[in-house]
């Protein structure tokens, strides 16, 4: 039997402590792999899907995304007409330049790329004629942003787009612009008047020239607009040209086009919607919006002929045989070829104050007009809406949104219901129409 002092000797506390090191350094070395290999399994995992998002395929073949297929193909420029770079940012100036680029079947022209590879894109035409709220407020707080935001961007194909910014300074200066407050949450705006100065090379720009068009950019007590290229504030009742901007995303893909009127970039899929025009024997129809599955479309122009709304009220009323809805109704109904492919529908027509107040009331027909609320085809001018005014007078869509006597001789512009439409061929532009297979 050993002895107290020989048991002491098997305990050497150096010996501990050698042991217990190395069982920490052992598990800190451990620990230091888990982690390091933990490193290159995320940021490996986050090269590839960053790869695969800069660098996408479609069917095994390699594409490009938008803006580095652009920038690598159009030259920059110093001056003049074209493609230039500033502050990290590539944006078109002048009045002839290729940036034209389809999407969500309308024409819209590229304003710029933004520093993170998304672009902003401002429709070369316009969708209506909207005032911009009854009193000076913010563009976020008025009856136009709503519009934009509520009712439009669900009209689009928005699967490539992306969250754009809004300036809301107020600017009462323009030799003080500024854009220190910015909401970022929303999807459709205006132009600023930053983007329209900076749209100029030589004061001409591709900025069309209609006049008088809305600015996102508000003063003390004026709204900002464009007024045959030169920059003006009104008055917010006003009722003014509108023109949307949205944002694609950075990772927005170019599947053709060389970006001019005739070619323009497409991007997104090409398919039956909003914006797109279609054939019914020989009449060409354009789509202006789409619930549930019933297609409303508006004539791509006028009828022949001017017709007086009625000689007898401002309402659309299909038994009032002196009116403009039996016409369509009756006569011009059954002229239609098509007729049995038509449905009848609830047309809105409520007052206007408020864009959303057309929604409030219906009349039901096969045919009918557009509203207020409705967007519409450019080019088209003095035709007869279904919404009323007040002073027993009805809205009349011309180079401004005015009141008109109902017994007077004007345009006309019908609209028609198709459920479950389908069409086939075209390309679904006003030269090249979708044909109609239903």
């Amino acid at each position: 039997m050993k002895n107290k002092e020989d048991m002491y000797e098997l305990i050497d506390p150096d010996e501990k402590e050698h042991k217990t090191f190395k069982l920490w350094e052992k598990i800190l070395i451990i620990s230091s792999l888990v982690f390091i290999i933990g490193c290159m399994i995320f940021y490996g995992s986050r090269l590839i899907k960053y790869y695969k998002i800069y660098n996408p395929k479609i069917e095994g073949e390699s594409v490009e995304l938008i803006m580095n297929a652009i920038v690598r193909n159009q030259p920059i420029v110093y001056e003049k007409d074209g493609l230039y770079r500033t502050s990290g940012m590539y944006i078109y100036k002048g009045e002839n330049v290729d940036n034209y680029i389809r999407y969500s079947n309308m024409l819209w022209r590229i304003v710029k790329f933004n520093i993170d590879g998304s672009l902003d894109l401002v429709l070369d035409g316009n969708i209506n004629m909207l005032k911009w709220n009854n009193d000076v407020v913010s563009f976020e707080k008025s009856d136009i942003y709503k519009y934009l935001n509520n009712y439009f961007y669900k009209l689009l194909d928005y699967d490539n787009l992306s969250n754009t910014v809004i300036c809301t300074d107020e600017i009462d200066d323009l030799k003080n612009i500024t854009c220190n407050n910015k909401i970022t949450d929303s999807y459709v705006r205006l132009l600023s008047i930053s983007e329209y100065l900076n749209s100029m090379a030589d004061n001409k720009t591709y900025i069309n020239d209609s006049s008088n068009i809305w600015l996102s950019d508000r003063g003390s007590k004026t709204i900002w607009n464009i007024n045959d290229k030169n920059l003006s504030s009104s008055k917010p009742s006003n009722m003014y040209y509108v023109k949307p901007v949205i944002t694609l995303k950075n990772s927005t893909v170019l599947k053709g086009g060389t970006g001019k009127v005739d070619d323009p970039y497409i991007v997104g899929d090409s398919k039956l919607g909003v914006g797109s025009y279609v054939k019914l024997n020989d009449d060409v129809w354009y789509i202006y919006d789409i619930k549930n599955d019933t297609y409303l479309l508006s004539l791509s122009k006028e009828l022949d002929g001017k017709k007086a709304f009625s000689k007898k009220s401002t309402k659309f009323d299909i038994t009032d045989k002196t009116s403009l809805a039996y016409y369509l109704n009756n006569e011009y109904y059954e002229s239609l070829a098509y007729k049995d492919i038509l449905e009848e529908n609830d047309w809105y027509n409520g007052s206007y104050d408020s864009y959303n107040d057309v929604f409030s009331s219906t009349t039901k027909s096969y045919v009918g007009l557009l509203n207020v609320s409705d967007i519409k085809k450019e080019g088209l001018i003095d035709y007869y809406l279904m919404t009323a005014s007040n002073n027993d007078k009805i809205y009349l869509y011309s180079d401004t949104l005015i009141n008109s006597k109902p017994n007077l001789l004007r345009n006309v512009v019908p609209t028609i219901a198709i459920k479950n439409l389908k069409a086939s061929n075209g390309a679904g532009t006003d030269t090249n129409p979708y044909e109609v297979t239903k």
